[in-house]
């Protein structure tokens, strides 16, 4: 049964994030968002026209979109060639659950084995059966409260994490954490030890906030010192723990 959604972009760039980083993968951007987190830089609100960006040319779709409408216009421009991945972001996906399962159903009937990347936030943890049933890697948020300027959401992280993990067959999960200057250690400890308590094999991400001077260039807005630190404190917990800044923004692509 083909079902509609929200997609704001469509776009074929470097992934900038996480343990990915680097790699050519297919971006599909879904509207919406459960959160509002203070460092977004995307425009994740509905949109009556999506776009689709080839690097020629912008085309343009109405809001919803079906799903077997999504893939044919991935695989007109896109597919099957070059990309790494899918990486399905937002927004949260997984507000659109449903919509995004059945468009990996589609995708897989036809034949493609490309890889999903599933980018969420990691709260909406009655959705988790269907992260790990459609993903083959799910970049994980832990959203630390001084970064976000939001309440802490520790339980519902860990409910999330708990029920990716759990069933059959396991996608490949990291943890990504955003930090600024004034994070303090002890968030870091709070979100490795929430890790650590599913395995203390998963990988853990610190990922320095992106900032803009008065130019509007970007720049890390974490000293070195402070990422050395909540390195240190995450590694008491972890096995795999390693320091990565977003790159998009420096190349000055999506």
């Amino acid at each position: 049964m083909a079902r509609e959604g929200w997609v704001n972009e469509i776009f074929s760039s470097v992934q900038g994030e996480g343990l990915c980083i680097g790699e050519r993968h297919l971006f599909v951007r879904l509207a919406g968002c459960n959160l509002s987190c203070r460092y977004c830089d995307t425009q994740w609100r509905r949109q009556e026209l999506g776009m689709l960006l080839t690097g020629e040319k912008v085309v343009t779709f109405s809001n919803p979109i079906a799903d077997e409408k999504l893939l044919e216009l991935l695989i007109r421009h896109f597919l099957p060639v070059g990309h790494a991945a899918i990486s399905l972001t937002g927004g949260e996906p997984l507000q659109q659950g449903e919509y995004i399962e059945n468009f990996v159903y589609l995708l897989r009937r036809r034949g493609f084995s490309i890889k999903i990347l599933l980018e969420t936030n990691g709260t909406l943890y009655t959705r988790a059966e269907i992260a790990g049933k459609i993903a083959n890697i799910i970049s994980m948020d832990i959203k630390l409260p001084s970064a976000t300027g939001l309440d802490p959401l520790w339980e519902e992280h860990r409910l999330f994490l708990r029920g990716v993990l759990k069933g059959g067959e396991k996608p490949q999960v990291y943890v990504k954490v955003v930090v600024k200057e004034g994070t303090p250690g002890e968030e870091v400890a709070e979100a490795a030890s929430l890790v650590a308590a599913e395995a203390r094999t998963i990988p853990f991400v610190i990922q320095p906030v992106t900032l803009k001077d008065g130019k509007g260039k970007p720049f890390i807005g974490v000293s070195p010192e402070r990422l050395f630190h909540f390195h240190e404190v995450a590694s008491q917990y972890l096995d795999h723990v390693r320091v990565i800044p977003q790159i998009h923004p420096f190349l000055g692509v999506n």
